[in-house]
């Protein structure tokens, strides 16, 4: 009798951890000429950003054709991270309606162009240029810099800092969309590309990281696709990332 008591526990926690565990679909995106991965393990790829929503619990595929709401709609989020393709029209409306019914989306950026539909519709503009920034740890090179400016949010959870190598900056006059995160007053806009800051260069801060709410759902941006690259996914980007799961939890 002792036996099958603690056989029928252990199968009930069993089960209870498996339920756990299951928090859902994750698609990510690499239908849209991503040349990173989440399936290779190089420098460059995005395996380690992957395996962080893995350990948080969720199911985590690949879309790799024609993105449909029909496919997305028993997912909990999708990440679009590096696109170099754009969306189809019908392919925006499958991701809107998605967001609509409850979906949340994550758009990491590493060039706008094939973005500009997708932006456009949330009322979000995209600077011409990466941002630089003057107290760039590395003086040669100014568009890898910490962003220290971040809002009260659940994704900054415990965190002070992060670091993005080569972000774009969101503007928006739109007052339903939220700036988290903003380069420092140090940054700005190489206009004249010399690498040093003029008196005609456009001076920030610019939004890093914004929050769209939608319907029952919502749309991250993120103006680097680098900082969750395998190469520098530690420490501070490495939290971030952690964050960024818990929030597609809801916590």
């Amino acid at each position: 009798m002792k036996k099958i008591f603690f056989l029928m526990f252990f199968l009930i926690v069993l089960a209870f951890n498996l339920q756990a565990q299951n928090l859902g679909k994750i698609y990510f995106d690499e239908a849209h000429g991503q040349p990173f991965s989440i399936s290779k393990d190089g420098h460059l790829q995005l395996s380690g950003f992957a395996k962080v929503f893995k350990d948080a619990g969720f199911d985590v595929s690949v879309v790799t054709d024609k993105i449909s709401f029909e496919k997305l709609k028993d997912a909990k989020a999708l990440i679009i991270s590096g696109a170099f393709k754009e969306l189809s029209n019908e392919e925006l409306d499958a991701v809107f309606k998605f967001v609509d019914n409850g979906g949340k989306v994550l758009v990491n950026v590493h060039i706008p162009q094939p973005l500009t539909s997708f932006l456009n519709k949330l009322d979000v503009a995209v600077t011409t240029i990466p941002i630089k920034d003057e107290n760039s740890p590395l003086k040669d090179k100014k568009v890898d810099f910490g962003v220290y400016d971040l809002s009260e949010h659940r994704i900054f959870k415990d965190l002070k800092r992060f670091f993005v190598y080569g972000s774009w900056g969101f503007k928006t006059n739109n007052p339903n969309i939220k700036l988290l995160a903003k380069s420092g007053r140090s940054s700005y806009l190489d206009l004249n590309r010399n690498n040093q800051l003029d008196k005609d260069d456009e001076m920030g801060p610019f939004g890093l990281i914004v929050e769209i709410k939608l319907g029952k759902g919502s749309v991250m941006l993120i103006g680097d696709d680098t900082l969750f690259q395998n190469m520098f996914l530690s420490d501070y980007n490495l939290k971030l990332a952690q964050n960024l799961a818990n929030y597609f939890k809801g916590e």
